[in-house]
């Protein structure tokens, strides 16, 4: 089965469920590509505690599958804003991980405790509210472009961001109950801004609608 044949995206979610159950690993490899964040194909994959783990040489990966399924019914367009999205995530993920590297622990995964603080996204909107562009580049890993930014929204992270340890299905989720919507609308960039620009680089345009 390819995922496009799918009619709706609930016959591909049931169809996926049942092949991360039965270990039909080469349907996930067909669908991994409609990730919203690209990601290279690993070695192997495993399925457990209802996540997902990409299974490289030297390390694994754990990825939302949902937003694998979400992205084989998503337009031009609206791909590309997935994956700005994404990418404007990482980048601010990446802007603070001295915060949380040592926090790390095996098996678990560093959240951020919604009930006495705020999730990653709501900080990150609200850092971002004055905010018309955000420009993003890539060398190794996704960083603000802008290095005053990048350094000020760490510092406004380590000032109102109250982590815990999390199992990483609770992380992956997101936390159950919260509403996830497209907030960044309005810092992507549009196709036809993006045609004379480096490939590692997100550039927003001047004026973006909100």
């Amino acid at each position: 089965m390819e995922p496009k044949q799918f009619k709706t995206q609930q016959e591909l979610i049931q169809y996926t469920r049942k092949a991360l159950h039965k270990k039909q690993w080469t349907f996930l490899r067909k669908l991994l590509p409609y990730h919203p964040h690209p990601k290279r194909q690993p070695r192997s994959f495993q399925y457990r505690k209802n996540t997902l783990f990409l299974l490289y040489e030297d390390h694994q990966e754990s990825v939302s599958w949902k937003a694998m399924v979400r992205g084989v019914f998503k337009g031009p367009a609206e791909t590309r804003l997935s994956r700005y999205n994404a990418d404007l995530k990482a980048a601010a993920r990446n802007e603070v991980q001295d915060q949380i590297r040592h926090l790390r622990r095996k098996g678990m995964h560093v959240g951020h405790d919604f009930q006495q603080g705020k999730r990653f996204d709501d900080l990150l909107r609200d850092f971002l509210r004055p905010i018309t562009q955000v420009q993003l580049q890539k060398d190794k890993e996704w960083r603000f472009r802008d290095r005053t930014l990048g350094e000020e929204w760490a510092k406004y992270h380590a000032a109102h961001a109250v982590l815990r340890m999390e199992l990483p299905a609770d992380n992956l989720r997101g936390n159950k109950g919260f509403k996830r919507s497209n907030w960044s609308h309005r810092l992507c960039p549009r196709d036809h801004d993006m045609a004379s620009l480096p490939e590692r680089v997100h550039t927003p345009p001047q004026g973006a609608e909100k």
